[in-house]
């Protein structure tokens, strides 16, 4: 049966302003011009017969079925140019999708001894950032945080969170007397993370509301943790995500003995994809790696 296929340059096009976030960055990536971008979704829409963008201005967000066709055009197209790099003899990539902290605090420092055991496997790191929807997004790993799941994959536990309080180690000097020294002192929070500081209080039989505590509130904890690298504050923060930063003294635990449970990370690949066998040794580097059990 004849396939019903759209003009490729246009769907190649479409798929670049899903997955980059719009137009102009779909125009890099391609290394051609906005309006040759905008000339190529408007055939593909004229070629379906319908808008596949709710258009605000000069922003592009796709509608529901348009972000699932992006996300099956990126699936496909990664596929063939992972075909053609093995006919042709190239290196392979496997792109891996982590969030944001978990990936420059614990995944991207341990990368070179991947890189070590596998010379020809090249990880393109995709960050994403708490509530940011990834659904458009193709990889090949996602290591997901809390309820999260890829639909219809199998998921590997990776490891849990433990969450207690840190700052640099002149500050958590100051607080050397007990939690009770933390008045005065300021606590450091993300709007990403919510609630973890209030546990973190509660635990250490401290009260979570009143003018006692002077707060420092981010967006996105990744900032929160620099203002703590910084020196601005106190932050309840992820062990074993941020082992590095203590075992190098750039941060201190003040109070170790007072914790409270975090959420869980999960890795998930698709058993059916072209780089499965890749994903699947990728996963159980990061499980090795986690124990520290080495390759």
């Amino acid at each position: 049966m004849k396939r019903r296929l759209p003009p490729m340059k246009a769907l190649v096009a479409f798929e670049a302003v899903v997955r980059c976030g719009g137009v102009a960055p779909a125009a890099r990536d391609l290394g051609v011009t906005h309006g040759a971008i905008s000339k190529q979704v408007a055939v593909l829409e004229e070629w379906l017969g319908r808008s596949l963008f709710d258009r605000d201005g000069h922003r592009f967000r796709p509608y529901d079925e348009a972000a699932a066709l992006a996300a099956i055009a990126s699936e496909s197209l990664d596929r063939i140019a992972a075909e053609i790099d093995r006919l042709a003899g190239g290196r392979r990539t496997l792109k891996v999708l982590i969030q944001a902290t978990f990936a420059m605090r614990w995944v991207i420092p341990r990368l070179p001894d991947f890189y070590r055991l596998h010379p020809d496997l090249d990880v393109h790191v995709k960050t994403r950032q708490t509530n940011e929807d990834w659904r458009a997004t193709s990889f090949d790993v996602a290591v997901l945080r809390g309820d999260e799941t890829v639909k219809d994959w199998p998921a590997v536990p990776i490891m849990s969170e433990t969450i207690t309080l840190m700052g640099v180690p002149a500050l958590a000097e100051q607080v050397a007397a007990g939690p009770a020294a933390l008045a005065g002192h300021t606590l450091l929070c993300s709007d990403s993370r919510p609630a973890e500081l209030e546990r973190w209080l509660a635990a250490a039989g401290l009260p979570i509301q009143g003018g006692r505590w002077r707060r420092q509130c981010f967006d996105h904890f990744y900032a929160a943790l620099q203002a703590a690298i910084n020196g601005q504050g106190f932050v309840a923060a992820p062990l074993p995500v941020l082992d590095h930063e203590v075992a190098s003294g750039l941060l201190a635990l003040p109070f170790p003995a007072i914790t409270v449970p975090g959420p869980s990370y999960a890795a998930f690949t698709n058993p059916a994809g072209s780089n499965a066998a890749d994903a699947q040794m990728f996963v159980s580097w990061l499980q090795a790696a986690m124990h520290g059990l080495g390759a």
